[in-house]
């Protein structure tokens, strides 16, 4: 677990699922892994779970499915989503890859995000 340090002192815990318990911060569900019509309330969700159960990410460490969340109101979003869309670019000019125009597309919807980001009304360092 690593511990960083707001402005006074106050802590916040970056735990990434290595803590005492094992449990993490978030899960992620895979909404298109759930066939049907779109979710629009919290029992559709648990019962399309409770039917489908590989549609949720734990992100374990060292798995396949390892991931790191961040909300966009997070300070700190702007700059992972601008590095996020720079490397999209980057790799386009040296791969020059067949599907250069979908992936440059993505990086320009990726840089909109980090525009959203700076104008987040709660704006904030992570809990």
């Amino acid at each position: 677990m690593y511990v960083i340090y707001k402005e006074k002192g106050d802590k916040i815990k970056l735990d990434r699922n290595i803590n005492e318990d094992g449990k993490g911060k978030y899960a992620l569900i895979n909404l298109r892994k759930i066939p049907g019509p779109r979710i629009i309330n919290a029992s559709q969700l648990a019962a399309a779970i409770e039917d489908n159960p590989d549609c949720v990410e734990f992100g374990e460490v060292g798995s396949d499915n390892e991931f790191f969340v961040f909300k966009l109101k997070d300070i700190f979003a702007e700059y992972a989503l601008r590095a996020y869309a720079h490397s999209i670019y980057k790799y386009v000019e040296v791969e020059n890859p067949k599907n250069k125009k979908e992936l440059i597309e993505y990086a320009r919807e990726i840089y909109k995000l980090s525009s959203q980001s700076i104008l987040h009304p709660n704006r904030k360092i992570p809990d």
